[in-house]
């Protein structure tokens, strides 16, 4: 009795791992079949790559002029910024007025025979 059991439980398991890997099979044979009905085909005509002028008929190159004199005057007041807030984080200054948030309880729940009985009441008491 318990070995045909055991050869019923191996059959089942033959048959089940069999059908898995059918089906896997199947399922590779349906992409590899799309695959090649869908495939993409090439463009007959490519795009013409134009080659670039020659160097005789490029046009001259305009000189840079710069537009804009920097005289720092950005890179001052950046740094006149942190110096003014690092005086007020060292004068113990808040650099934001509040914190908004929300009060939360901690629960201590020491470990025990009783534990999960305390957590059920802590949860309760909520």
């Amino acid at each position: 009795m318990v070995w045909q059991n055991f050869q019923q439980g191996l059959v089942v398991t033959g048959v089940g791992m069999g059908l898995v890997f059918l089906t896997l099979l199947l399922v590779m044979a349906m992409i590899w079949l799309l695959d090649r009905v869908f495939k993409a085909t090439p463009e007959e005509a490519a795009p013409a790559v134009v080659p670039p002028p020659p160097a005789a008929f490029a046009a001259p190159a305009a000189p840079v002029v710069p537009t804009q004199v920097d005289d720092g005057a950005d890179l001052v007041a950046a740094i006149a910024v942190v110096i003014a807030l690092q005086g007020a984080v060292a004068a113990d200054e808040p650099v934001y007025e509040d914190i908004d948030g929300e009060t939360v309880t901690v629960t201590m729940i020491d470990p025990g025979p009783g534990t999960w009985k305390a957590h059920g009441r802590a949860q309760a008491v909520k």
